[in-house]
């Protein structure tokens, strides 16, 4: 029998309302934050916006894919 190993995906999630405050605070695009919210994109900028997510009611979650 072989054995199937689950890949996880982490992420940080946040309530849409969220995402357009973010983006006006950095003064950045919402593909912008949703890259960084999804850890695809490191730096001191994606840091401080997960940051910000997270002081906001965000938190990590993982995805199957």
């Amino acid at each position: 029998m072989q054995e199937f190993r689950v890949r996880k995906r982490r992420y940080i999630a946040l309530p849409a309302r969220y995402l357009k405050v973010i983006c006006e605070e950095f003064d950045v695009t919402g593909e912008c934050v949703r890259l960084a919210l999804s850890f695809r994109t490191d730096g001191d900028q994606p840091e401080a916006i997960r940051a910000r997510a997270l002081e906001m009611g965000g938190f990590i979650a993982y995805k199957a894919v």
